[in-house]
């Protein structure tokens, strides 16, 4: 039997590979359950006959050791675990994020399985009305190509395609460790399944006896990276080196392999322990001496040791905060995985990391080196991306067709690969809705030699087709802002989202973005308006640079980066640059009545950035200045009076009038920090000082100077 025999080279070479049971469900599950297979994770589907499949695997699978997920997304909050075969439904629909993750959980000898409808007619897009269907031909073209690969018609009981495995794989679990080459204790070495995480605890172990403060560990996805950070705190509570210590992640789930490795770490050392769970999950690991508790990102505020795992999907931001209060730092990022890269990472993070210590981990656990199901994954879904040589040199603009980027395997990991460069949390998702979305275009800048040098994900947004600000549908994420304004004309307006801009690492800072941009604006100038919403606070300069105007700034956190997302806008047509200056006045009106609370943790420097982009924009203010308000400041300038209880009202009420009547320009970028620092957000003398980078005694003269300037007095 060809199934049975497929199995079993997999099982005898070490070999993971890919099967897609194809047609009839219950054909497929009868056929699955004559087999001789085990220790199986069931994955349910997202659509309509997803209820019907779970309940026919339940039905003819019963007998099977097996599990079963509620939903497709709790496949993420299962990662660390591993099974012989993962049951995937993409019956109706394949998301490449649950495809990705799903496989990282199958064993050597394993296989991930595929519940398809009959082959031919297998339309998997996610993208219910809104799809061109590029990337149904995409993945089915992408699975032929997988290798070993059974694809089984199960309604007709016949192979399709089999391709059996071609070579054994060895596995890092048959690797020998030198114990004696190593410091740590000896029971903590012998539950390293590689030399790579013993190195690590070797490493750990010097970064708590010296000066350094960050010790970071890289590596793919199923590397065994959580394990290693778990078996560093049993290292630090062995040798006292801790009390406290803090574990964050991006959930309390992500971290279950690390507390699964730290309790048997405990248990192998000796070492009593009490665990506290939040849901069914470990949420603290207690006793004696000691206490290592997760707390979620967001409420993180550092300790003696602060571990981070999956640092790059904590967002760049709020990692900088974690590092910045924390005494030392254990971290551990995936470079290629299905939650995105973090090449970013380590391009800006670990720029402003106070020398990090890093060890790369190489060395798949739960399966061989050059596994083949993981190249796969990595060349169907874009998952290793690396950079690429580009000559400098003269660019066309040109637009991408989505269909020939299909059948240009390399040209699609070259497009792809910027965005995913420059954007770590570009998923394997993201690829479906760059192929298929009907109103996402492509548009790029191609050199002679052929070589993408930039490139950018565009989204129409078309307000004309809704009624009400009410009905605004999904994707609509600057028409979804005007709503909240209350601008009804801005709302019945049609423009370009720039999803995503990115240029080649090595010609950045060219003018080759900037190119693209003005590219985009001629093309798309029949529009309203082109736009654009970000949270990395850092690419903002560009946009105000090239004449974009800041016209949102969120007053929540963005879960992933741990920035607050802006929004910036340049209008096209006449008519929606006079709706835009009602916009402009209210989002300048709120810039100076919430500085001083929701806005109050934004950086000075945004929101300086944020007023400079709106300078052409003046308004009457609705602050007036009485005669006595201008006495007492002529008194304040002259060192007659101090600014507290005096005259803070009326001084505030100054820098609202500059704000919104256009006086911020005759100001320098560092008075203009001065002013919003100090009176818009109402923070005190000694953090103007340390912005400035002047002494704290300088401050209060900085400040009069800057009033003798303005014509008010």
């Amino acid at each position: 039997m060809v199934f049975q025999k497929f199995l079993q080279e997999l099982r005898r070479k070490n070999s993971r590979g890919l099967i897609v049971v194809t047609g009839n469900p219950e054909d497929s599950l009868k056929k699955l359950a004559l087999l001789n297979i085990d220790n199986i994770l069931y994955v349910k589907g997202y659509e309509k006959s997803s209820d019907n499949i779970a309940n026919t695997v339940q039905h003819f699978l019963r007998g099977k050791n097996i599990s079963h997920t509620k939903t497709p997304s709790e496949v993420f909050r299962r990662l660390g675990e591993e099974y012989n075969y993962v049951l995937l439904d993409v019956y109706e629909t394949l998301r490449p994020n649950i495809v990705a993750a799903s496989a990282e959980m199958v064993k050597a000898g394993g296989a991930l399985i595929l519940i398809t409808a009959p082959w031919n007619s297998w339309n998997p897009t996610p993208l219910n009305g809104y799809s061109e269907e590029h990337f149904t031909k995409y993945i089915k073209e992408r699975v032929l190509k997988a290798h070993p690969l059974l694809i089984y018609d199960c309604s007709a009981d016949k192979p399709i395609v089999v391709k059996y495995p071609k070579t054994t794989v060895a596995l890092a679990k048959e690797e020998k460790i030198d114990y004696k080459k190593f410091k740590a204790h000896k029971q903590l070495l012998k539950l390293c399944i590689t030399e790579e995480q013993a190195l690590f605890l070797e490493k750990f172990i010097e970064l708590m006896r010296t000066k350094h403060k960050v010790l970071l560990v890289k590596g793919n996805r199923g590397r065994g990276k959580s394990s290693a950070l778990g078996l560093s705190l049993a290292q630090a509570i062995l040798a006292r080196y801790i009390g406290n210590a803090v574990v964050t992640a991006p959930s309390l789930e992500s971290v279950q392999p690390l507390m699964k490795m730290l309790r048997k770490a405990l248990s192998a050392l000796n070492i009593k322990y009490r665990v506290a769970k939040r849901n069914g999950l470990v949420k603290t690991v207690y006793g004696p001496w000691f206490k290592v508790e997760y707390k979620e990102p967001a409420l993180t505020e550092g300790a003696a040791l602060t571990v981070i795992d999956e640092a790059s999907a904590i967002g760049v931001a709020r990692l900088r905060r974690i590092v910045w209060k924390s005494h030392k730092i254990i971290a551990a990022t995936t470079i290629h995985g299905y939650e995105g890269s973090g090449h970013v990472l380590e391009q800006v993070v670990m720029k402003s990391l106070p020398n990090p210590m890093v060890v790369v981990f190489k060395k798949p656990i739960r399966y061989g080196v050059n596994d083949p199901l993981e190249q796969w994954l990595y060349e169907t879904f874009l998952l290793n991306i690396e950079p690429y040589t580009v000559s400098e040199g003269k660019v066309k603009y040109v637009s991408v067709n989505k269909a020939e980027l299909v059948k240009n395997h390399e040209l699609l990991r070259r497009m792809y690969g910027l965005l995913v460069i420059a954007h770590y949390r570009n998923m394997p998702d993201d690829l479906v809705t760059l192929l298929d979305a009907k109103h996402h275009l492509i548009r790029a800048l191609i050199n002679d030699k052929g070589e993408v040098v930039a490139v950018a994900q565009l989204a129409i947004e078309n307000g004309r087709k809704e009624i009400l600000p009410k009905n605004i549908g999904k994707g609509l994420l600057i028409i979804d802002k005007f709503a909240k304004y209350g601008v009804n004309e801005a709302v019945k307006t049609v423009g370009i989202r720039v999803v995503r801009i990115a240029v080649h690492p090595g010609l950045q800072r060219k003018g080759y973005g900037s190119l693209l941009l003005e590219s985009i604006e001629k093309e798309f100038s029949n529009m309203d308006w082109v736009a654009s919403i970000f949270s990395r606070n850092e690419v903002l300069h560009f946009w105000v640079k090239n004449g974009y105007n800041v016209f949102y700034i969120s007053p929540r956190y963005n879960k992933v980066t741990g920035e607050k997302n802006i929004a910036v806008i340049k209008p096209l047509s006449d008519g929606f640059s006079k709706i835009f200056a009602k916009i402009a006045y209210l989002f300048k009106r709120k810039l100076i009545l919430s500085s001083n609370s929701v806005y109050r943790d934004v950086q000075a420097e945004v929101l300086v950035e944020a007023l400079n982009s709106l300078e052409k924009f003046s308004f009457k203010s609705m602050f007036t200045l009485e005669k006595e308000d201008i006495v007492k400041l002529r008194k304040y300038v002259a060192n007659e009076i101090p600014y507290h209880e005096h005259i803070y009202d009326v001084i505030f009420m100054l820098t609202a009038k500059l704000v919104m009547e256009g006086g911020f320009s005759i100001l320098g970028n560092s008075e203009k920090l001065a002013l919003v620092i100090r009176f818009l957000q109402g923070k005190p003398l000694n953090i103007v000082s340390e912005v400035l980078k002047i002494p704290s005694n300088n401050v209060e003269e900085l400040l009069r100077n800057i009033f003798k300037k303005i014509p008010y007095m």
